[in-house]
């Protein structure tokens, strides 16, 4: 009997505390009062958030996970506002989940921002995408993957190819960085205009590694020592 009701009031609390997390997060995106409301709403806020996170406990694992659940669906709807406040509040519960906000940002500034018709919402999604991306490795700054998921962004939605070269040179040399983004590094400074020589000399300390000497980056070496000899 009193395990049944243990379980009940754990299952309040969560209803509870998710609701008013979700509370929270759901008028943040849009918010348009003044600066100094803004301010005084956003301090209690932190304080509102931090106060469900340590009713939660360990709970926010399981909480996190069922709030996916939803994304899912909201994913399936196409109801993007949800979902983005859906996720948001997951990134607070789990903020040191790495998997999350690579999962995030693929459906905000991928899924959310090329299903919309109207290109300022689809630029602002990919801008949250973004934003979600840096706020994680804010808080995991050691982490490869983050920078790497950066990269791919800056490169892909805003065509940022200075951004996502910076964010590839990072990302390889953190713990867990893949020897490909040595490449990637390559091609972004390739794309960059007056940026020949650089690209070229990042290229050359790829030589000796047999794995990264492709046909597409011997033939990128061709062009680029071309370019440098007309410059």
């Amino acid at each position: 009997m009193h395990l049944k009701i243990r379980s009940l009031l754990l299952v309040v609390v969560v209803i509870a505390t998710g609701s008013s997390l979700f509370s929270v997060f759901s008028g943040r995106s849009f918010q348009k009062d003044k600066k100094s409301l803004e301010q005084r709403d956003d301090c209690f806020e932190v304080d509102r958030v931090s106060h469900c996170m340590t009713l939660l406990g360990g709970l926010r694992v399981p909480l996190a996970i069922w709030l996916w659940i939803k994304v899912a669906t909201c994913w399936e709807n196409q109801d993007w506002i949800k979902m983005h406040h859906l996720m948001e509040l997951i990134l607070e519960l789990q903020p040191y989940e790495v998997t999350y906000y690579t999962m995030v940002a693929w459906q905000l500034a991928w899924n959310a921002s090329s299903s919309s018709s109207d290109p300022s919402m689809a630029l602002y999604y990919i801008h949250q995408g973004r934003r979600l991306l840096e706020q994680g490795i804010i808080r995991n700054p050691e982490s490869s993957l983050l920078y790497e998921n950066l990269g791919v962004l800056l490169r892909d939605r805003l065509h940022d190819h200075e951004g996502a070269a910076a964010a590839f040179r990072k990302a390889v040399i953190l713990p867990g960085g893949q020897s490909y983004l040595r490449r990637f590094v390559v091609y972004e400074l390739a794309a960059l205009e007056n940026h020949e020589a650089e690209a070229l000399i990042e290229l050359k300390k790829l030589e000796n590694d047999s794995a990264q000497c492709t046909p597409a980056l011997l033939a990128l070496e061709e062009k680029l020592e071309r370019q440098c000899k007309k410059n």
